[in-house]
């Protein structure tokens, strides 16, 4: 048996590599990225907890009515409706 060239060996040899590369080039599928979906509920919570914090800490118009009672002389304290109030607390 005699080998004339190596052509014939190095034609497969390419032939692998080309397939090896293109193997490599082809891009492989991308993993999906993970979602999130919020539930009815949750969303509704979230419309709740904003119009929670819109509201004002401070009720200016009973601050302002105690404030017209006290100086006019209208503002009595109850101690006996204090005490039972503290007491059931």
């Amino acid at each position: 048996m005699k080998i004339n060239s190596y052509s014939n060996i190095n034609q497969m040899a390419n032939t692998k590599n080309v397939t090896n590369a293109q193997s490599l080039e082809t891009p492989k599928s991308v993993p999906q990225q993970d979602k999130m979906k919020v539930s009815g509920n949750a969303q509704m919570m979230q419309k709740m907890l904003q119009k929670v914090q819109e509201i004002p800490d401070i009720r200016e118009e009973k601050i302002q009515e105690i404030t017209a009672r006290i100086e006019s002389g209208q503002f009595e304290i109850n101690s006996d409706n204090i005490a039972r109030k503290m007491l059931g607390f």
